[in-house]
């Protein structure tokens, strides 16, 4: 009896339910999930570059709009300068302020 072969060898049970071991699929399984992982951290990384261009970006336009604001105002400076320049030429006129002195 020693020499007959078993009716049901243990490789035979696990063909017979389906039950081989798959190492392609874990290996597959490993890979997947190390893309995954590789995939997250570049998107996070993604994430956080979009972030700091975006801090850059509003740093940016408010530079720009205090830069506008400073150009209005000296703008508006010079032509209210242009405005009272007319007045200050008569008040240094010496020919006006002599009449003024006299009046």
């Amino acid at each position: 009896m020693s020499c007959q072969r078993p009716l049901y060898t243990h490789s035979a049970i696990r063909r017979r339910w389906g039950v081989v071991p798959n190492h392609q699929g874990w290996l597959e399984v490993q890979r997947l999930r190390s893309l995954l992982e590789m995939e997250r951290a570049r998107r996070m990384e993604e994430t956080q570059k979009t972030a700091t261009l975006q801090r850059e970006l509003d740093n940016t336009k408010s530079e720009l709009q205090k830069q506008k604001n400073l150009e209005d105002t000296f703008i508006n400076k010079g032509k209210e300068m242009k405005r009272e320049l007319p007045e200050a030429e008569t008040f240094t006129n010496p020919d006006t302020l002599s009449s003024v002195v006299m009046a």
